[in-house]
């Protein structure tokens, strides 16, 4: 806060020796240090509050960070969750598909004249 050194305080002394004079010298200092001794403890103590204000910022920063990431990852989920069941139902579709004999784009059906070529046709 103030940059004041040993010259300093000494020269302070030395004024207020002058000016109070030995008899109230004592007195004056004891006053002066109990008013600079409240001061620090005010100033100690807004600073710890401002510093656990600062705290809960983060704190709730910290919090909102954690809150959106787990609406990404839970829409993630959602999505991969989603994915699977498409798969499974068109897998499924397709083992019925595949049951029934139906033709697939993988599995075209049977047709005749490919039955035929293989029987010769002699008449």
């Amino acid at each position: 806060m103030f940059d004041v050194g040993f010259w300093e305080v000494g020269l302070i002394l030395v004024i207020a020796l002058l000016i109070l004079g030995p008899e109230r010298l004592p007195r004056a200092v004891r006053v002066v240090g109990f008013w600079i001794g409240r001061a620090r403890g005010v100033f100690y103590s807004l600073r710890a509050e401002m510093d656990r204000e600062f705290q809960i910022q983060e704190m709730r920063k910290a919090g909102r960070d954690f809150e959106e990431e787990f609406k990404q990852m839970r829409s993630a989920a959602n999505e991969f969750q989603q994915n699977v069941m498409r798969q499974a139902d068109n897998a499924r579709q397709k083992s019925a598909d595949d049951a029934a004999g139906e033709p697939t784009p993988d599995k075209p059906a049977p047709s005749a004249s490919s039955a035929d070529k293989g029987k010769g046709t002699d008449a």
